[in-house]
């Protein structure tokens, strides 16, 4: 690994900063040295001389932006431009939040929201020579970070990080391995030569078969995709070779050699984690290995929170629904998003400021999303409201299909909790109307809606069972008494209630033999199957 060089000029600026210095684990010898200089000024209302962290910003490229459906660009944004891309790599301010990145030149602002004390690269449109600023926003404290960077004529790439990390423990056997780097690579010298896995078995490297491939339209992560499983408890190295290049041609500072161990579980879920400790933050998506191994944070979202994360069919993205935004403009309903399976690459997919977009559902293909939308609420935005789509019983929800990057989203009926069939070609929701809910199917161009349920109930949740054939679903007598777990054939007979006691948010295990659901008691939730 090539140590990053400590450059000059007034950079580092923070009134009252003693206290800050005190909470702050900077790593590397340029930023050790930052809270060196701010340690030795401290008083408040004091500007501090400081470092410049050329260290964190690229050389310009030319991107041609093809935004992402919903995406927000930086004021200034064109078409095609060059871009710098800002990084700062794990653990660099460990309590930062939210990072703010100025061109001091021409004003223009792009936002990174951050995790584990860093942020992947962002493009803000720059050329050489240009200042540019972040102002850090702290966990905990009113007191943000200032840094500057100028743009230089020529930087070689490098890597910002790599999951998993150096020496993890642990690993799932079906993990992809995840290289970040600091700006597009060239896709001529991304190949299995130069980014390769090896099992160490004593002193022997034994090569692991797979696949190299891009997982953003920017290149700026690559994934290895092994052909196999990992083994169990074995030990391997994942080598990132200097002969990676980026689209200027320039070789990577210096290959890098990571080294993990795995364990034995054989997948991942991932959940939602709400704190009870009164602070009102919403809750934030983690992940885990299936027996309950290796837990970690995925979201950062400022406090607004994140849930309903959904995995695509190839195990590599979630979708998920977040408040995020919220932080960023200052409002709007939940929207849809969509990361890579290691947090990384978070897009926004929808930006409907009145729409709540809930409940993203893969299709089996992982090319389309469907998520319901209710389109009445103005969550008192001041916003002109827009008239209801949907009938008030829905409380003006309608389920929507979009392309996985957001673009093309069509409405399709009226309705919530979509889910669909196994071979992508129809989709259970359900519907409410005449004080009662109940689960309906329909083709998945909207066509052909056929209603499966009847009766004085409220039904939610529907879900299929690996082969088509049966559909699951929660089921009470009204909105407020528990519900409980049942099954029907897909055409809506053989109606049979599989719990006692409580049931929700069925799911079925890749066999079709079991049912695992949530059952929520005094002391919270609980995951069980059936």
């Amino acid at each position: 690994m090539v140590t990053e060089h400590v450059g000059q000029g007034p950079v580092v600026r923070s009134p009252r900063a003693c206290g800050l210095v005190r909470r702050m684990r900077l790593a590397g010898p340029w930023l050790a040295m930052a809270a060196a200089l701010l340690s030795a000024g401290c008083s408040d209302g004091v500007q501090f001389p400081g470092l410049e962290f050329d260290g964190i910003v690229s050389d310009p490229a030319l991107r041609a932006a093809a935004p992402v459906a919903g995406a927000r660009l930086a004021p200034g944004r064109t078409e095609a431009e060059d871009v710098a891309y800002i990084f700062l790599p794990p653990d660099s301010i460990p309590r930062g939040q939210l990072a703010r990145i100025r061109n001091l030149r021409t004003g223009i602002v792009a936002t990174a929201v951050m995790l584990e004390g860093g942020f992947d690269p962002v493009a803000l449109p720059a050329t050489v020579g240009d200042a540019v600023e972040l102002e850090i926003e702290l966990e905990d404290s009113d007191v943000p970070v200032h840094l500057t960077a100028t743009v230089p004529a020529a930087k070689k790439p490098r890597v910002v990080r790599v999951f998993p990390p150096h020496k993890k423990r642990d690993v799932v056997l079906n993990a992809q391995p995840m290289i970040v780097f600091s700006e597009p690579i060239d896709p001529t010298t991304l190949t299995e030569e130069t980014i390769r896995l090896w099992r160490q078995v004593g002193s022997v490297r034994l090569p692991v078969p797979g696949r190299v491939e891009f997982r953003d339209p920017d290149r700026l992560t690559a994934a290895f995709a092994p052909a196999q499983p990992l083994m169990a408890t074995a030990a391997y190295q994942l080598v990132v070779s200097a002969d990676v290049r980026d689209d200027d041609g320039e070789a990577l500072t210096g290959s890098i050699a990571v080294q993990f161990m795995t364990g034995t579980s054989e997948g991942q879920i991932a959940f939602v984690f709400t704190p009870q400790d009164g602070s009102g933050n919403g809750g934030e998506i983690h992940m885990a290995n299936a027996d309950g191994t290796d837990r970690r944070r995925l979201t950062n979202s400022l406090s607004w929170g994140s849930w309903d994360p959904t995995w695509s069919p190839d195990g590599t993205r979630l979708a998920f629904v977040s408040l995020r935004h919220r932080a960023l403009d200052g409002g709007g309903a939940p929207n849809i998003y969509m990361m890579n399976a290691d947090g990384s690459g978070v897009s926004r997919l929808t930006a409907d400021w009145l729409g709540d977009d809930r409940s993203p559902a893969w299709s089996p293909d992982g090319g389309r999303i469907a998520f319901s939308r209710s389109e009445c609420l103005d969550f008192g935005l001041s916003r002109p409201e827009r008239q209801c789509l949907s009938g008030p019983g829905n409380a003006g929800a309608a389920i929507y299909v979009m392309n996985a990057d957001g673009s093309g989203a069509m409405r399709l009926a009226e309705g919530m909790d979509p889910a669909w069939s196994p071979d992508g070609s129809k989709i259970v929701f359900a519907r409410v109307g005449d004080g009662a809910s109940d689960i309906y199917v329909m083709n998945d161009d909207g066509s052909g809606v056929t209603k499966l349920t009847n009766g004085p109930a409220v039904r939610y949740g529907p879900t299929w069972s690996p082969e088509g054939d049966w559909v699951a679903f929660g089921s009470g007598p009204d909105g407020y008494t528990p519900q409980d777990i049942y099954v029907m054939r897909s055409d809506g007979s053989g109606l049979r209630r599989l719990t006692q006691g409580g049931g929700e948010s069925p799911a079925w295990s890749p066999d079709g033999s079991k049912i695992v659901f949530t059952r929520f008691t005094s002391g919270g939730g609980s995951v069980l199957s059936r």
